[in-house]
């Protein structure tokens, strides 16, 4: 009724729907068609009356034999098509779960008739017409209000952006690389420093907003910012593929983790961090120089959490890779603290290491308290290495470090980069 409770984004949505029949006294209604798929094995069916006996029977002794008082979910996959008039597009894919409640199962055996559940404990399928219901409410927000015609309307995207993609053969993915320009770019024949970020599916927005931000105000010089991304991928795998690539060495215990105890998703193959690399030197950097006005000398770096990782795996590798280096919350924790090991290689082998690194980390991350807090020990390993680099007394090293009070290791994330950003890129560093 008016919509009372609902959202403001659904509220664009019902607003935005033809053919809504007004009931009066504020209330309305509207009709829907949906039409689901059952995913079994790779075949399809639009209903469980559909399958094959067996194929029924399978899928019911799947929900049944999970461990009793398990609490645990199933999970199939559904799709779902939404027809509401004329209006195109509405269709939404995704996962169905099913909830263990208390009862007998209502999923059919091979002759049809209901099988009760173990210990009586049954399975109660979420109702997908609600979930599709939910996502037309939502898919209004892109529709004209009001209009005939509806048409959805162009999505948001950050002014002053380009991007680009380029395959790497050796990690086997098309990655996209954004690049975000200065608003002096184009108008004046002047280089700029070039930043290459990390994670630019999840925080490119960001950093691109604090450094255009800093630079309005003189804080730090017009930056060219290049996020790599893995381009348009769910959650789940972005996660999972920033453990394959940024990570240094291969661990089948931190991989079987990270894929879950059901299997079911895909092979993760950590230890990608030398492939990584020679793809930013050998691809990445050379088509950012050659298309851009950059200065390559004053070329910098930021990875957050793995993507710090990376960014100390570099460092120790090919440091001459990046004149600076912004390294947020350092996953130093990875295979035994491998990277200190690194550490000290490169000191064994080299007598200075030239460049300019700000490392910091939230109080927050670590907590004694807290079993795998307190073995991941974030706080205790930059300090650590903190105090190792400064032992070694390399005359070209500049090193500055903080430790965030109140801060954890999500929420420090903008704090790690503003200040590093700030940090290493004061505004003497311009272009010209």
């Amino acid at each position: 009724r008016d919509g009372d409770g609902v959202p403001d984004i659904m509220q664009s949505g019902l607003s935005g729907m033809s053919g809504m029949e007004d009931l009066g006294d504020g209330f309305h209604k509207v009709e829907v068609e949906t039409r689901n798929e059952y995913v079994v094995d790779g075949n399809e069916y639009s209903s469980l009356e559909e399958m094959p006996p067996e194929v029924r029977e399978m899928f019911g002794r799947m929900m049944r034999d999970l461990p009793e008082g398990s609490g645990g979910e199933g999970i199939h996959t559904f799709e779902t098509e939404i027809v509401q008039g004329d209006t195109p597009g509405m269709r939404a894919s995704g996962t169905m779960r099913t909830a263990r409640r208390s009862g007998t199962s209502s999923l059919p055996t091979s002759t049809g008739e209901e099988s009760p559940s173990r210990g009586r404990l049954g399975w109660f399928v979420a109702l997908v017409l609600g979930l599709a219901l939910i996502w037309v409410l939502m898919s209004g927000c892109g529709t004209q209000v009001g209009s005939d015609d509806e048409q959805a309307l162009p999505p948001y995207s950050i002014p002053g952006t380009e991007v680009h993609t380029i395959t790497s053969q050796a990690i086997g993915h098309d990655f996209q690389i954004y690049v975000a320009l200065p608003a002096s770019y184009g108008s004046t024949d002047a280089r700029y420093p070039v930043i290459y970020s990390l994670d630019a599916d999840i925080g490119y927005g960001m950093a691109v907003d604090i450094s255009r931000l800093l630079a309005f105000g003189a804080e730090v010089p017009e930056v060219i910012l290049v996020g790599l991304a893995y381009g348009s991928v769910p959650l789940a795998e972005w996660s999972w593929m920033r453990q394959r690539v940024y990570t240094p060495t291969h661990d089948p215990e931190r991989d079987e983790m990270m894929r879950g105890e059901s299997q079911e998703g895909p092979e993760i193959l950590s230890g990608g961090a030398e492939a990584l690399l020679d793809f930013l030197r050998e691809d990445v950097l050379p088509f950012v120089e050659s298309r851009y006005q950059t200065q390559p000398e004053q070329s910098g770096f930021f990875g957050d959490s793995y993507g710090g990782l990376f960014a100390l795996y570099t460092l120790f590798h090919s440091p001459e890779t990046f004149s600076r280096y912004i390294v947020g919350s350092p996953s130093i924790w990875w295979d035994d603290r491998v990277t200190l090991r690194y550490e000290e290689t490169y000191a064994a082998e080299n007598d200075d290491l030239p460049a300019r690194v700000f490392m910091s980390v939230g109080l927050l991350e670590e907590d004694p308290e807290v079993p795998e807090s307190a073995d991941a020990a974030m706080v205790t390993n930059v300090r650590e290495l903190e105090a190792l680099l400064r032992q070694r007394g390399y005359s070209s090293l500049e090193l500055q470090t903080h430790f965030f009070e109140g801060e954890t290791h999500l929420s420090v994330v903008t704090s790690n980069f503003s200040r590093g950003l700030r940090t290493l890129y004061p505004p003497t560093v311009s272009g010209g």
